[in-house]
């Protein structure tokens, strides 16, 4: 929750129009949704190998499941790639790396 000078709650237009977009234009960003930042945290999180237990309690998720479920699309290389890694940790032999 974010508060005006006043300490009266923000709403999301008013948070979204006067804070939000002011700070993404200086940086010299394109305007985009609260939603959508958090969107990409998320998504940007997951794909770069950060715990999906540790996202979706920053993310504020109910449960893991959900955010797995949410976000399954973005991790198809997860799939790809599940059993090579299951084979190299059943038949790994010293001296092999």
């Amino acid at each position: 929750m974010f508060a005006d000078e006043s300490g009266q709650p923000l709403t999301l237009k008013r948070l979204t129009e006067r804070h939000l977009w002011p700070t993404l234009g200086r940086a010299k960003l394109r305007k985009v949704s609260l939603y959508a930042l958090r969107h990409s945290y998320v998504t940007l999180s997951l794909v770069s190998g950060v715990n999906a237990k540790t996202v979706s309690e920053q993310a504020g998720h109910s449960t893991v499941e959900f955010t797995l479920d949410t976000y399954a699309h973005v991790l198809p290389e997860e799939r790809e790639g599940a059993s090579d890694r299951l084979e190299k940790l059943l038949f790994f032999r010293v001296g092999e790396q």
